[in-house]
């Protein structure tokens, strides 16, 4: 697995996605998914194709990623880490929906409808797992055979944003995705993003089930006593929290890959090397810079870019 045919993946999920959303919207008028098929039709579309390929360029997933598991105490740390994380996350989300609705919150009255073990098994643990599969497992994988490990992660957390089609979640999704990609790079193991990932969908669940009782009086409460000068305010103070909250995350980082043996894994993301086997150590050697960029890389992110932009327009021309 290399950089090219990890772009050619993207570029399948790509069509995949935009195909699947075209049929469901156009080519079968009158025909719609209840939320529950189509969470499940939505992650089947990409993980199956990412299997596939992998049978098709005879790829073993176990040498694309790895599934080494993490300790337990590692596990522990993860979760400081990603709540350390949640106010970047959060300030992200809040400033892009300035340009663009929030996507999540046009289901979640759907998502209320239904069981609560479901939707955290559909949106908590499914979910992560079929991406982090796709993209901190193969994607990923496949990008940082370069040897340009901060470039990689940088890359498949774009692609990662970009594979949401909508403005609002490639925004989170692209720092989210960052975050999933340097724990999966120090931790050496691919369950360590898993974790995360799923700690943070299944949070948002859990507060989504939570909160939707106070929903209405909360938004009486901020309709009466909220002018814009005190939610800019309140956004600016939010924007320091999430600095500083981020700054410990890091610390939490190193403190990850201590636990892990990373630290090594941790200083080699911001040089170029490539590895190289020689019995049974494994040396890292200086290479020249490869580009991670591919045709189908391009191909694929053109075609996000101009979908994403074509639902934004079609929904600024439909009145609300």
């Amino acid at each position: 697995m290399d950089s090219r045919k990890a772009g050619g993946l993207f570029l399948t999920q790509t069509l995949v996605s935009i195909g699947g959303s075209l049929w469901l919207s156009f080519g079968n008028p009158g025909f719609a998914l209840d939320i529950i098929p189509n969470l499940m039709v939505s992650q089947m579309m990409l993980l199956l194709p990412a299997l596939l390929f992998l049978a098709v360029v005879r790829e073993n997933p176990a040498k694309v990623m790895n599934f080494r598991p993490v300790k337990f105490t590692t596990c522990l740390w993860i979760f400081l880490f990603t709540f350390l994380m949640t106010p970047l996350i959060v300030t992200v989300n809040a400033f892009s929906m300035i340009f663009s609705d929030n996507a999540v919150m046009g289901i979640s009255n759907e998502v209320l409808a239904q069981p609560f073990p479901v939707m955290v098994m559909l949106m908590g643990i499914f979910g992560p797992f079929s991406e982090e599969f796709v993209f901190r497992g193969v994607i990923f994988g496949g990008l940082r055979k370069s040897g340009r490990i901060l470039p990689a992660i940088l890359l498949q957390a774009f692609l990662f944003g970009l594979m949401h089609m909508n403005f609002n979640q490639f925004c989170y999704a692209f720092v989210i995705g960052i975050a999933l990609g340097v724990l999966v790079e120090v931790t050496g193991s691919i369950w360590s993003g898993f974790v995360m990932h799923a700690a943070i969908n299944t949070s948002n669940v859990v507060m989504l089930y939570v909160s939707s009782s106070l929903t209405d009086q909360m938004e009486a409460a901020l309709d009466e006593s909220y002018t814009s000068d005190m939610m800019v305010v309140a956004m600016c103070v939010y924007m320091v929290i999430a600095l500083a909250t981020t700054s410990i995350a890091a610390c939490v980082l190193v403190a990850i890959a201590k636990n892990e043996n990373g630290m090594g894994r941790l200083r080699n993301m911001f040089t170029a090397q490539k590895r190289k086997e020689s019995g049974s150590a494994v040396l890292l050697e200086p290479v020249r810079k490869e580009s991670l960029i591919s045709a189908p890389t391009v191909i694929a992110v053109i075609l996000c870019c101009a979908f994403m932009i074509a639902l934004e327009v079609i929904k600024r021309m439909i009145p609300s």
